[in-house]
């Protein structure tokens, strides 16, 4: 075989590796395209689920904050109301 004939041979193989590795990141991309084709579909549909849950998490926490707030509320509220109270006696009778 002639020199010539290797050169041809050597581009046949260095065309045939080039397509070889330009396939593999192709696959890849194209997998990955359809992931997340796939993940774009069902997202939607678990959010909403996810959205239910975390609306009742937080009327849960709402309701246990407004339990645990509601006491100190009330003694802070008679307190300013006895404050007002004795405030409006002072000044009433001005002393």
């Amino acid at each position: 075989m002639s020199l010539q004939g290797w050169s041809s041979l050597a581009v046949i193989v260095l065309v045939f590796e080039a397509f070889i590795l330009l396939l593999i990141p192709a696959a890849v991309t194209y997998f990955l395209t359809r992931g997340v084709l796939v993940l774009l579909r069902e997202i939607p549909s678990r959010l909403a689920l996810v959205r239910g849950y975390l609306g009742q998490a937080q009327v849960a926490t709402e309701r246990a904050s407004e339990a645990v707030a509601a006491p100190f509320i009330a003694v802070n509220a008679s307190f300013a109301r006895a404050r007002s109270t004795l405030a409006g006696v002072r000044r009433l009778f001005g002393a």
